[in-house]
């Protein structure tokens, strides 16, 4: 059987794809760098997204992405198992902090409701950010395992 775990990248989405349908395997990740434009990376989600609907490890991280790029992506899949988000948004895009593992950079959006919300996660990563000492100490002291 052809492994589950696809690695998509600039210039090898095309690969990727006609693998998965060769196969018919689900893609449990995409991986894009920051250079991949909007069209092509929202081009991938659309795919993905018409064959399952949960993905086990998404990077959110072309620079291209806009607000309403990002809000389509948590609209069409759920993430499972990690997420990565590189793009700045200046805006809250609604995501349901579903995954085991969150990883976020420029989340000058980011909230005491939505770290509440990211309680039953496993790992956190958060950068740069705006929370309050008092917001992280209330988010640790009621942390669910």
């Amino acid at each position: 059987m052809f492994p589950r775990l696809l690695f998509v990248t600039d210039g090898e989405e095309r690969v990727g794809i006609y693998l998965s349908k060769v196969f018919n395997s689900p893609i449990e990740g995409l991986f894009p760098n920051e250079t991949m434009p909007a069209d092509v990376y929202m081009s991938i989600i659309e795919f993905i997204s018409k064959r399952q609907s949960e993905i086990k490890k998404l990077k959110v991280a072309a620079n291209s992405l806009t607000y309403d790029n990002v809000t389509k992506i948590f609209d069409k899949l759920r993430v499972t198992d990690s997420l990565e988000m590189y793009v700045d948004l200046s805006k809250d895009p609604s995501i349901s902090f579903t995954p085991k593992s969150i990883s976020i950079l420029y989340f000058s959006w980011i909230t005491a409701s939505h770290l509440n919300a990211m309680k039953h996660c496993v790992a956190i990563d958060l950068v740069r950010t705006t929370l309050s000492d008092i917001d992280i100490k209330h988010f640790l002291e009621n942390w669910n395992l």
